[in-house]
């Protein structure tokens, strides 16, 4: 046997040991059980050129091997996404393979400031009377970005805290991004840490501070300082440092569809702030809410949406997955799922991106009733409970960890 196949082979062999033994709870393969899952189908499907997904995995090798680098990841939505749980495995998944390797919390909104569910993995506190705009509102004319949602205050004294449940990761920042409203009438930013540079990026849309020490809770004040300031709109902040290891940003707005992304006019700048290494894209349950569901119509909006991005990212993977089953109206089953499923798929030929296809995994047609009976569905049979998100996050990382293995192993999928 020769001296590199054997150096070759014992890196795989140190690589799923060290998976196995570093985990936080069980090896990631190891998923509760279930009758009804297809389990022998969790994997990631490519149906064009996935030779992107090699970049993106020898991303991967630089951090597990080297402790080098970053990944930024992008998963977008909407309400799966918005409760937070599903991403939240999956960054607890992906940040605990082995230690050290957490990165940086990443891109958030409070929506608490917009009176909407927030995310239980963070907590809100705010002062002043803030307004919302969310992308799905055709009727209101706000600018929006990458998250979707914007709030707006009129007072000229506010405040935004944010603190982290250090539950799994002791998460601290030695940068912040705020993205928002940028001219000469929006209010100053105040960080309550005085030491700390401040950097202005009108062509992103954000202002930055860069602490001279690690921060592990956010305190902002929004403050008029001249006559010509009138309100502050924020679109979200990105906290950031320079460990190496995962980073990942979900992004999700109750009742978005992909056309609510289009209406957000900043969403290309805020991408490129981010320049995420590869984009999940979970929007669809809303899109095929309905009896009129056109694929052809979806499959023009999703490439839109791809194409505006990678005007700025064009070298980002992408990973689509499928709607899970679901009910209409709680009484009849959503015959859509299927016609959906099929779209991503060609979609994903187009544009060279992978499949997760999760609404044959969790059992196809009808499945959700099964979900419903075993406390994993709610009864709106469109929803999860709390433990169903956790498997799906579960499913997931499973699947995307089999693909990276399959590179590990310079082996074909």
């Amino acid at each position: 046997m020769g001296t590199c196949f054997k150096s070759y082979l014992s890196v795989v062999v140190f690589f799923l040991a060290t998976i196995h033994l570093c985990l936080s709870q069980d090896y990631p393969h190891q998923i509760n059980q279930y009758p009804f899952i297809r389990y022998d189908l969790n994997k990631l499907d490519f149906y064009g050129d996935s030779i992107g997904f090699k970049t993106l995995y020898n991303k991967f090798d630089e951090i597990i091997f080297e402790g080098a680098d970053q990944v930024d990841i992008i998963h977008m939505g909407g309400s799966h996404i918005q409760a937070g749980v599903f991403s939240a495995q999956m960054r607890k998944k992906i940040q605990t393979i082995q230690p050290g390797l957490n990165s940086y919390r990443g891109f958030l909104f409070p929506y608490r400031m917009a009176r909407t569910n927030n995310p239980s993995n963070y907590q809100i506190s705010y002062t002043g009377y803030w307004t919302s705009c969310r992308n799905v509102e055709k009727k209101k004319s706000c600018e929006l970005g990458l998250s979707g949602i914007s709030v707006t205050t009129t007072d000229t004294l506010t405040s935004l805290k944010i603190y982290f449940d250090h539950e799994y990761v002791p998460y601290t920042f030695t940068s912040l991004k705020v993205f928002h409203q940028l001219d000469s009438t929006s209010f100053s930013i105040v960080p309550s840490d005085t030491l700390f540079t401040r950097e202005i990026n009108e062509e992103l849309g954000y202002t930055a501070f860069h602490f001279a020490h690690p921060q592990d809770t956010l305190s902002l004040k929004f403050v008029k300082t001249s006559p010509s300031q009138q309100s502050f709109s924020l679109y979200g902040l990105e906290f950031e440092n320079k460990e190496p290891g995962f980073a990942y940003h979900a992004i999700g707005v109750n009742g978005a569809d992909v056309p609510s992304y289009l209406r957000c006019a900043l969403l290309e700048k805020h991408v490129a702030a981010i320049g995420p290494d590869l984009m999940i894209f979970s929007i669809g349950i809303n899109d095929a809410y309905t009896t009129r569901f056109d694929p052809e119509i979806f499959k023009a909006n999703y490439t839109e949406l791809i194409n505006r991005i990678k005007t700025i990212s064009p070298h980002v993977n992408i990973i689509f997955t499928t709607n899970n089953d679901s009910y209409y109206r709680k009484r009849y089953v959503n015959k859509n799922g299927e016609k959906v499923r099929q779209a991503m798929i060609e979609l994903a030929r187009q544009h060279h991106a992978g499949v997760w296809d999760l609404y044959t995994i969790m059992g196809g047609y009808n499945s959700i009733r099964q979900w419903e009976t075993y406390g994993l569905a709610k009864r709106d049979k469109i929803h999860f409970t709390k433990e169903g998100y956790n498997l799906v996050g579960d499913l997931f990382f499973s699947a995307l960890i089999k693909s990276y293995e399959y590179h590990m192993k310079g082996s074909q999928q």
